[in-house]
């Protein structure tokens, strides 16, 4: 009995999407391997991200407006007992909110600047090979 009552809403789903764009999206992994020019948001580890991007030779916009994508990269400090441990999670966005790329881990490292490159060299290194499978 229940199937019959979300019919209406699958009919209704169905009539928005054909309702909607007349164009097809360019499907994710082709945007992805597109991406050349991104703006970084981040709430820390800010100078190496910037170096570890450049150095894999992204174009940084200083807006969003300017860049093809946004990268959120968001770094949670965990308790040490020695030295510097933390949690991040990144996610390469369109334009569209389109999610092309995420990732997420731990570091711990002896020092914070260490901690940072660390962290800078898993998520670029992550997403460039992302870009590279999407070729």
């Amino acid at each position: 009995m229940l199937r019959y009552h979300f019919k209406p809403f699958a009919a209704a789903a169905i009539a928005m999407a054909a309702i909607g764009s007349t164009h097809a999206a360019m499907p994710a992994d082709s945007q992805l391997s597109a991406i050349s020019k991104v703006y970084l948001d981040t709430n820390g580890c800010t100078p190496q991200l910037t170096e570890e991007l450049q150095d894999e030779e992204f174009l940084l916009a200083s807006s969003e407006s300017a860049a093809q994508a946004k990268l959120k990269v968001d770094v949670h400090q965990l308790d040490a007992s020695m030295g510097a441990s933390a949690r991040y999670s990144a996610m390469l966005v369109n334009g569209d909110g389109v999610t092309l790329f995420s990732t997420s881990g731990r570091e711990d490292s002896i020092s914070q600047e260490e901690l940072c490159e660390d962290i800078s060299d898993d998520v670029v290194d992550a997403m460039q090979d992302k870009i590279e499978d999407a070729s």
